[in-house]
């Protein structure tokens, strides 16, 4: 892994791995030690972005924040935000006509 060209205060993508699942979140840089390690969310990685103290199996690295990136992160987010409405939903909480629309969107024949 090459490393990683940040500073402080950069935006970085943290990627959480755990037996195959993974997640990513947006932080920030908050310090780089004399030794070369960055500091995000108060945890330690190596220049390449790795988590210092972290296992094969459960581990976090960091990747820069590309525009890309972010764009595809706050995405998901937002599929990730309407998923748990979604799921918050009840008969007493819609309406017919939202629910034709969310029908709709959905594309599920009535």
């Amino acid at each position: 892994m090459e490393n990683l060209n940040v500073k402080v205060g950069d935006k970085v993508i943290v990627c959480t791995h755990h037996g195959g699942i993974g997640s990513r979140r947006i932080c920030y840089v908050q310090d780089i030690t004399p030794k070369g390690f960055i500091k995000v969310d108060k945890t330690l990685y190596y220049p390449n972005g790795r988590e210092r103290t972290s296992d094969p199996w459960f581990y976090h690295t960091i990747i820069e924040a590309t525009e890309d990136r972010l764009k595809e992160i706050e995405g998901e987010q937002k599929k990730d935000r309407a998923i748990r409405q979604c799921r918050n939903l009840t008969m007493e909480n819609i309406t017919a006509e939202q629910a034709e629309k969310i029908l709709k969107i959905l594309e599920v024949e009535k």
